[in-house]
């Protein structure tokens, strides 16, 4: 989820990018793309952990189990159908210690542990640093204020 915005959220903030497209126009397109990768990598993680503990909390369940339970979800929520892709999911939920796999079976942890574990991973995403390239700009730019 946060690879993909990174990437983004560092080329629209490259001084070379903005300066080549009259009237910041490429800056918003990027930012509103950026904006949608992000919902969608998190809307693809939250389905995937709360099918998880709501229907498999116990027994766990297979990657194929937990994607037909995704889709059968968003079947009768919502009624679309789609594949959804639940490995993508997974590894985010992996990533941010929200599930574990056992003999191939994906186990959720406790909801409040989930919360703790992704509050504590993506605290990690805010850090101030001045030696990066992103932290140091908008440090001359408050300053400068």
């Amino acid at each position: 989820m946060i690879t993909h915005a990174c990437l983004l959220v560092k080329y629209i903030h490259n001084p070379g990018v903005s300066s080549t497209v009259q009237g910041g126009l490429q800056e918003g397109v990027l930012t509103v793309a950026t904006d949608q990768v992000v919902e969608q990598e998190s809307m693809q993680m939250l389905l995937a952990y709360t099918v998880l503990l709501t229907k498999f909390h116990d027994q766990g369940a297979t990657l194929d189990e937990l994607g037909k339970a995704c889709e059968a979800e968003l079947q009768k929520r919502w009624r679309v159908d789609v594949n959804f892709d639940v490995c993508y999911g997974v590894e985010m939920l992996t990533d941010y210690f929200m599930c574990s796999t056992q003999n191939e079976r994906i186990f959720p942890v406790p909801l409040f542990t989930a919360l703790e574990n992704l509050d504590s991973e993506l605290d990690k995403y805010f850090l101030y640093s001045k030696t990066t390239p992103i932290g140091s700009e908008a440090s001359r730019k408050f300053s400068q204020k």
